[in-house]
């Protein structure tokens, strides 16, 4: 059913949301100290822009699964990696280690087919179907960890908070829901990687949150 989000699951997204600012806290603490230490002169090109593309976005997955739990009937064609993210990413190098910028994008749906196994026929056994997607915006730190003599590698992990919208839409007899509802957005940048020149770079990173687990894509700064 399409009901208001449990108590249990609020205090999961409390301490998630209390986790991910803490580590925010703990970044932009970081973030001061590294402005005061290195100097501006030496960064050319401050501003940066991604263009990415990713599958498996664990985020959709889990809540068209809580939404749709409370269907009784048998699942067919459930994704579990179909759900396709693209996102554009603009970041402010504040040093040579540390960016600060804000992260856009859509999930397309999650998606279940429902049938009755009771049923006899073939047109019977059809009851509906769900699906689930995903907008966001979400302010974002990045953190260089590595980077190779010339620049031409470079690692980095970030991590942010903000909103996500989720479309949420049920056409199962007695379960039927469309709409759409704001929710905690976040995404945790675990590891990431860039290779290339000073200007065009491509970049490959691994996620947990609103963008897709694994996401690529290209850069450019000016």
């Amino acid at each position: 059913m399409c009901g208001h989000l449990s108590n249990n699951l609020k205090r999961k997204l409390m301490k998630k949301f209390v986790l991910y600012l803490g580590l925010l806290l703990i970044m932009g603490a970081s973030m001061s100290y590294a402005q005061s230490s290195l100097p501006k002169q030496d960064i050319v090109k401050r501003h940066e822009l991604y263009f990415g593309v990713g599958l498996l976005n664990l985020y959709v997955i889990d809540k068209h699964d809580k939404l749709t739990k409370p269907i009784p009937y048998d699942s067919e064609f459930q994704c579990f990696a179909i759900p396709v993210h693209i996102g554009i990413d603009y970041k402010y190098r504040l040093s040579k280690r540390f960016s600060v910028g804000a992260s856009i994008g859509i999930t397309d749906s999650a998606f279940s087919n429902y049938v009755n196994s009771d049923d006899v026929t073939d047109l019977e056994r059809f009851c509906g179907d769900s699906s689930l997607s995903c907008m966001y915006a979400i302010p974002s730190i990045t953190y260089t960890w590595f980077t190779s003599g010339y620049g031409i590698f470079r690692a980095y992990s970030g991590a942010g908070l903000g909103l996500a919208l989720l479309k949420e839409k049920v056409t199962v007899p007695g379960f039927e829901c469309n709409r759409t509802k704001a929710d905690l957005g976040y995404n945790v940048t675990l590891v990431g990687i860039s290779l290339g020149g000073e200007r065009i770079r491509y970049f490959n990173e691994l996620n947990a949150g609103c963008k897709s687990t694994l996401t690529a894509g290209l850069l450019v700064r000016f």
